[in-house]
C-alpha cells in the first residue's frame, strides 16, 4: 500500500501531565497564530496573556505553557482543558488549535527496497564523485540534511551553476547547483495542512471578486476569473474562500489579499499533489461547474475546506508524470521508467528493465554508451538538417550529416531498450537493432551470454549470442533480429526481454513491439 500524508508541524513535547484543580487531565495542544512576526520581536508575553485569558489563573497560565514559537511560526504549545481550547480557538489572533500528536515515519523500508540497508558496504571513493540531480519546488538550504560538514570540494566534472534568489541564499559543498525553471503550466492537487478555525467561510468566485480596474497590464491579458495577480479586490477577497479557474499560483494571490482559502479547478484528472500557502484544494472542471452554479443561485454562499486526510491507493502505480513511452519525438524509442511489473495492457510503456538498485548501479558490468557522434547520426536519420542539429548541440560549430556514417537499424541509436512501432495492424513484424556494449567491470576475460524471454508470436535472434571482454572499456557489438506476423487479433503490445549475464552481472534490455492502431 502507498501512504500519502501531510503534517503542518512536528513538535516534540515533554510528556509531563499537569492536572487541573478539578482533577481533569490537561493535554498538550499547539496554538498556531500564523507566520512569525520577524526577527527580534518577542511573542512570549502575548502567548502568556492569551493563556491567562483562557485559564483565568496566573499560576496555571505560567505552568501550563510548554514552549513559545517565534522563529519560524508564531504560536505556542501548552497543556489545556477542553473549555480552554475552545476559548483560545475563538480568539481573533489564533488561526487554529490542535492536539499534539506523535508523528512517526511512514516510510520505513525505502532504503531496504532500493537495496541500501543501513549495513550496506560504503564506497566513499565512488560516493564522493557522484552528482545527484533532482527537481524540487524549493529547499531550505540551512536545514541539517543539507549540511556540508565533512564534504570535500565539488567534483571537477561539475559544470552546473548556482543561481541565488530571494528564498535561496546559495550553495555549499553538498548542494552544488540550483537553477530556476518556470512550472506555470504544471497542474496538481493542493494539499491542505491547515485546520479551519470556523465551520464555514463566505464563498466567492474570481469574477465577483474583481477590482474592475481592467484586465490588461501592458501587453499581457489578465483574467479575474482565474484570479490572476492584480485583478482582484482586497475588500472582496478578505476573509473569504475564493474559487478560481485554473491552478497556477492562485494561493499566493489570495493569501496576499488576506483571503481565507482558495479552490482551483483542473482541466484533467491528476495524481499529483502539492501544498498551498493557505488552505486550498483543487476540483475537477465538472465539480467547478457545480460550485459556479451554487454561487450563482445562493444569496450568501459559504464553504469549508477540511484538513487533508491520509488516503490509500493500490500500489505499485506508475505516476502520470513518469515520462512513460513511447517517446513522442521518435516512436521507436522506449523511455525507461520505473521498473515494477504491473499487470496492465500498456504497462510495458510505463515500466522498465529491472528494480532500481543504487549499489548494483555502481558496478553495472556493461553499459550502452552513447557518444555525441551517435546522437548526431541519430538526428540525421530523423531528418534534421545541419542548422537544427547545431542549435540542438549548442555552440557555433556546424555539423553536416555527410561527415558522419549513417545510423543503422530500426531506431538508429545505441539505446538500452528496443522499441518498434508498426505502421498498421496488417504489417508483419520485422525489426533489427544494432547495439554496442562497453565493459566497465573490473575483471578481465569476462564472458556474457544472451538470454531472451519472449511471447510465442515473436522470433528474436541475437547475433552473436555470446560476448567476451578481455579488458576494461572494451566494446563489443551485436544485432537483435525481431520477426513475427501481423497484430490483427487485437494485440497492442508484444513485450520481450534480453538479458546479458556473466553470472555476476545482469544487463537487461526490454524489447517492445507496439501497434498503435489497436
Amino acid at each position: 500500500m502507498k501512504t500519502v500524508t501531510q503534517n503542518l508541524l512536528v513538535f516534540a513535547l515533554v510528556a509531563t501531565v499537569v492536572h487541573a484543580s478539578n482533577g481533569s487531565e490537561r493535554k498538550p495542544y499547539i496554538v498556531y497564530m500564523g507566520e512569525a512576526r520577524g526577527a527580534g520581536i518577542s511573542t512570549s508575553d502575548e502567548h502568556h496573556n492569551l493563556l491567562l485569558a483562557a485559564t483565568g489563573d496566573e499560576s496555571i497560565a505560567k505552568n501550563s505553557k510548554i514552549y513559545s514559537y517565534g522563529k519560524n511560526i508564531n504560536g505556542f504549545a501548552a497543556r489545556l482543558l477542553p473549555h480552554e481550547v475552545k476559548r483560545l480557538s475563538d480568539e481573533d489572533s489564533v488561526v487554529s488549535v490542535f492536539a499534539n500528536t506523535r508523528n512517526r515515519l511512514h516510510t520505513t523500508r525505502s532504503w531496504d527496497f532500493l537495496g541500501m540497508p543501513q549495513t550496506a558496504k560504503r564506497r566513499l571513493d565512488i560516493e564522493s564523485n557522484t552528482i545527484v540531480g533532482l527537481l524540487d519546488t524549493g529547499i531550505y538550504v540551512d536545514a541539517p540534511s543539507f549540511n556540508d560538514e565533512g564534504y570535500g570540494p565539488v567534483p571537477a566534472k561539475w559544470k552546473g551553476k548556482c543561481v541565488k534568489g530571494a528564498n535561496f541564499t546559495g550553495c555549499n559543498n553538498k548542494v552544488i547547483g540550483a537553477r530556476y525553471y518556470n512550472l506555470e503550466n504544471f497542474e496538481g492537487i493542493s494539499i491542505n495542512t491547515f485546520s479551519p478555525k470556523k465551520e464555514t467561510y463566505p464563498l466567492i468566485d474570481g469574477a465577483r471578486a474583481s477590482n474592475s480596474s481592467g484586465d490588461h497590464y501592458g501587453n499581457i491579458s489578465r483574467n479575474p476569473s482565474a484570479c490572476d495577480y492584480g485583478t482582484l479586490s482586497t475588500e472582496k477577497v478578505k476573509g473569504k474562500l475564493v474559487y478560481c479557474l485554473g491552478s497556477s499560483g492562485q494561493d499566493y494571490t489570495i493569501k496576499e489579499l488576506k483571503g481565507a482559502g482558495v479552490i482551483t479547478s483542473l482541466d484533467a484528472p491528476t495524481d499529483t499533489a502539492f501544498p498551498t500557502v493557505i488552505p486550498g484544494t483543487s476540483v475537477q472542471l465538472k465539480d467547478g461547474y457545480r460550485i459556479d452554479a451554487y454561487i450563482n443561485s445562493t444569496r450568501n454562499p459559504r464553504a469549508v475546506i477540511y484538513k487533508t486526510r491520509t488516503t490509500y491507493m493500490r500500489a505499485p502505480s506508475v505516476a502520470s508524470f513518469s515520462s512513460r513511452g513511447p517517446q513522442l519525438i521518435n516512436l521507436n524509442i522506449l523511455k525507461v521508467a520505473t521498473p515494477i511489473k504491473i499487470k496492465d495492457v500498456n504497462a510495458e510503456l510505463g515500466s522498465g528493465s529491472g528494480q532500481i538498485n543504487p549499489l548494483k548501479a555502481v558496478h553495472p558490468g556493461l553499459v550502452y554508451d552513447i557518444p555525441m557522434s551517435s546522437y548526431i547520426r541519430f538526428l540525421c536519420k530523423e531528418g534534421y538538417n545541419s542548422t537544427t542539429i547545431s542549435l540542438l548541440l549548442g555552440g557555433k560549430k556546424k555539423y553536416r550529416c555527410s561527415n558522419f556514417q549513417p545510423a543503422q537499424g530500426t531506431d538508429g541509436l545505441n539505446y538500452p531498450s528496443m522499441h518498434a512501432q508498426l505502421k498498421s495492424a496488417e504489417s508483419n513484424i520485422s525489426a533489427v537493432f544494432y547495439r554496442t556494449l562497453t565493459n566497465v567491470g573490473y575483471g578481465n576475460n569476462s564472458v556474457y551470454k544472451a538470454t531472451v524471454t519472449s511471447p510465442k508470436d515473436l522470433s528474436i535472434k541475437i547475433v552473436p549470442n555470446s560476448l567476451q571482454f578481455n579488458r576494461p572499456h572494451q566494446k563489443q557489438s551485436f544485432k537483435v533480429f525481431v520477426e513475427g506476423g501481423s497484430m490483427q487479433n487485437g494485440t497492442r503490445i508484444l513485450p520481450a526481454l534480453l538479458e546479458w549475464s556473466d553470472s555476476k552481472h545482469i544487463v537487461r534490455s526490454p524489447i517492445i513491439i507496439y501497434n498503435s492502431s489497436q
